[in-house]
């Protein structure tokens, strides 16, 4: 049950907080937080060390998919009324060739 609550916590954070600097200040308040659970649960060293682990990448991954979830949101229907009002034209404005003078050579 508290993975999924931090699965749910780490996709709202990469929705909402979707700057690294959101995630810089949510990780060591996680890490604190498991390694109290630990405690207050009395595990041992391995299984403290497993269960911050285990917290640590439920929620990074959670975060990682609403970034994902976010940037695909975005592309799909954020920018669809900005495409429309882009000019169109030939699609080409390169400028034209440009001679190869490069060490005195010329063409």
């Amino acid at each position: 049950m508290a993975a999924i609550g931090l699965a749910v916590l780490g996709l709202i954070a990469g929705i909402i907080l979707f700057q690294l600097r959101g995630l810089l200040w949510i990780v060591p308040l996680l890490f604190i937080a498991s390694i109290g659970f630990a405690i207050t649960r009395k595990y041992g060293f391995l299984k403290t060390v497993f269960t911050v682990f285990a917290a640590q990448t439920v929620f990074q991954a959670s975060y990682f998919v609403g970034l994902v979830s976010l940037a695909v949101f975005d592309r799909l229907f954020g920018r669809g009324a900005s495409a429309e009002t882009q000019p169109t034209g030939d699609g080409d404005r390169r400028s034209g060739p440009v001679p190869l003078t490069a060490f005195g050579i010329s063409e």
